[in-house]
């Protein structure tokens, strides 16, 4: 039951519907294509991915992450005009962050970030 307020967001109303009533199992490739993963890779090669996906998201700024994820979560439910209006305010709230002016000075220097994380 707590997952499907979440589910509701992802799947179909009938395709979830369908799921909860009969039960069925959803392999890793049917998980997939009702958007439930983001990959899927062989056991063999799920290091790798895992490694790769860490080294993505630790090239980022932490404060871009924080402020970022708030921003999807307080977003997720706002009309267009709503969510515009948000994200316009929040704006100057993450470039005002150390970690944005160390990506600019980062970038204008040519050398890799030194993230804070404030």
């Amino acid at each position: 039951m707590m997952v499907l307020p979440h589910l509701l967001r992802l799947l179909p109303r009938r395709r979830l519907t369908e799921l909860c009533l009969t039960g069925e199992m959803v392999d890793a490739e049917e998980a997939l294509k009702l958007n439930l993963l983001n990959h899927v890779v062989p056991g063999s090669e799920l290091d790798l991915r895992v490694e790769d996906c860490l080294k993505r998201l630790l090239a980022n700024s932490p404060t871009s992450h924080r402020v970022g994820k708030q921003v999807l979560r307080a977003i997720s439910d706002m009309h267009l005009d709503q969510a515009l209006e948000y994200t316009q305010v929040m704006l100057p709230v993450i470039a005002q962050s150390e970690d944005a002016r160390e990506g600019m000075a980062a970038f204008n220097a040519r050398r890799p970030p030194r993230w804070t994380g404030r």
